[in-house]
């Protein structure tokens, strides 16, 4: 197949990587549109394409650039997490806030970032638990990333 644009490349390279069991993404940043919308895009333009000291290529996961016109959000967003190496939340008060008005009730508004944070916590966990090699966000221990180099722990190279 031909390719229009280096993107389109990319996407159809890591899709072979998703297929064969390997982190599509190296990172998903995570972020509420209201508060972190600009920092997000600045974060995904210095890091995207970007080579880490190890000699690998970034590419993040930024719902903007990557959903599929018609897909549902929210199983795009899911996607893109689950076949990412590493979470990247963007904290500030704007994010938070809407969190603090949560009453863990029926009638607590559905939030989105929340189910973000909560898929890279149980992530995490898993990672933890000595589960296999799936995507971890910041904090979650070391594990081997798709490069067989040490990996999450917001320690060393992508």
């Amino acid at each position: 197949a031909r390719y229009q644009t280096a993107d389109e490349f990319a996407t159809a390279l890591y899709s072979c990587l998703v297929d064969a069991g390997e982190g599509a993404y190296s990172t998903f940043i995570s972020y509420r549109g209201h508060s972190e919308k600009v920092h997000a895009q600045l974060l995904h333009e210095v890091l995207n394409n970007s080579v880490t000291p190890a000699g690998h290529r970034v590419i993040n996961y930024l719902d903007v650039k990557r959903l599929i016109p018609g897909e549902s959000w929210e199983q795009g967003f899911s996607q893109g997490l689950l076949n990412s190496l590493v979470g990247l939340p963007l904290v500030s008060a704007g994010m938070l806030a809407p969190m603090a008005n949560l009453c863990g009730t029926e009638d607590d508004p559905i939030d989105e970032v929340l189910k973000e944070l909560l898929i890279m916590q149980a992530l995490a966990e898993k990672a933890n638990r000595g589960g296999d090699s799936t995507p971890t966000s910041e904090g979650s221990g070391t594990r081997k990333d798709s490069y067989g180099e040490a990996a999450g722990g917001g320690g060393g190279a992508l």
